[in-house]
């Protein structure tokens, strides 16, 4: 099993507002939609009522403490995800809280940095010190879009997951 985080955040730390995105970025919709195609995402309760619909071509977990049946398929645990992915990718989707919670067990960390400050209500800014940064691709600003710097970080000693 391969476990991931993919977040986008401006420069200010902020990821949502109102539970959506503050910005439109189709380059950053395509980046995410490259990475967590064919693979496991599992998102929280309040990422998945920002959705009108399951992400397609992908299997939709719902970490939550009560049933959930709008938008994938709910899980209670860690250890459920674990067991129900344990040979596939696994893409942790947000939100802070689910971020937060998967953060020691991630080997690949994939972030993008919107240039800019965006009215948030929702920040997720962890502390990348003991990670290793492994590509950097920086996008110019045009008419329709920020400029965004896209990242993938390693973590080389990832917690191991729980059993």
């Amino acid at each position: 099993m391969s476990l991931k985080i993919i977040f986008a955040h401006d420069l200010n730390g902020g990821i949502g507002q109102n539970n959506d995105l503050p910005w439109k970025h189709p380059p950053d919709y395509a980046w995410f939609k490259a990475h967590t195609l064919h693979t496991t995402i599992v998102m929280g309760r309040k990422t998945a009522d920002s959705l009108t619909k399951a992400l397609p071509n992908r299997r939709n977990l719902v970490l939550t403490r009560h049933t959930y049946e709008r938008v994938g398929f709910s899980v209670s645990s860690l250890e459920e995800i674990f067991e129900k992915a344990k040979n596939e990718s696994i893409y942790i989707v947000g939100g802070t809280e689910i971020y937060t919670i998967f953060w020691p067990y991630t080997r690949d960390v994939y972030r993008t940095v919107i240039h800019g400050k965006h009215d948030c209500d929702t920040f997720f800014s962890p502390s990348f010190s003991a990670l290793t940064l492994h590509n950097r691709t920086e996008l110019e600003a045009s008419e329709t879009y920020a400029a965004a710097t896209f990242e993938h970080w390693i973590n080389p000693t990832p917690q191991a997951f729980p059993t």
